[in-house]
């Protein structure tokens, strides 16, 4: 089965100090990469080499997402982490269907609709209310990698980790 992530992108632009050029700085942009049997793009060259090596190995995209998702844990974790949430958006090229995986964080099951109001009944300031250990949720990344990779996978989660730490 073919399964194919928004994320990987069949040709890739650079643009010279900015993300989105405008009109007057096209001509700074130029076309870097073409890919024709797949290509891996990530915020770190380190986890898009992880991403390139599980598609070596005969891995999917879906493979190398969640390769690249635990890459970026250790070479950019302020970016990027286990701690947090997202979405994945799906491309079955079979069935021609798009699925997303929503793995936002989740409130936590103590959570009441009250829990940001003073004993005034008004809402707690922002400032005070965001600090609290009451204002944390709950992460859902592992849960969402977790569900695409068995529903899209074809490796292992073990061996999608171990790929990272075996190249280092």
């Amino acid at each position: 089965m073919w399964v194919t992530l928004s994320l990987l992108l069949t040709f890739s632009i650079t643009c010279t100090g900015v993300l989105a050029a405008p009109p007057d700085r096209e001509k700074d942009c130029r076309q870097v990469d073409v890919g024709r049997d797949g290509m891996v793009v990530s915020a770190h060259p380190e986890a898009s080499k992880v991403g390139a090596q599980v598609l070596r190995k005969g891995g999917n995209a879906v493979d190398a997402a969640v390769a690249i998702q635990f890459a970026l844990n250790v070479v950019k974790p302020m970016m990027s982490g286990i701690g947090g949430g997202g979405f994945m958006m799906v491309y079955d090229q079979k069935s021609k269907k798009i699925t997303i995986v929503d793995s936002r964080e989740r409130a936590p099951m103590s959570a009441t609709p009250d829990m940001f109001l003073g004993e005034d009944g008004k809402p707690i300031p922002f400032q005070d209310r965001h600090t609290r250990g009451n204002a944390v949720g709950v992460p859902g990344t592992l849960k969402g990698l977790d569900t695409a990779l068995k529903r899209w996978g074809t490796m292992p989660l073990s061996d999608l980790i171990l790929l990272w730490y075996n190249m280092n």
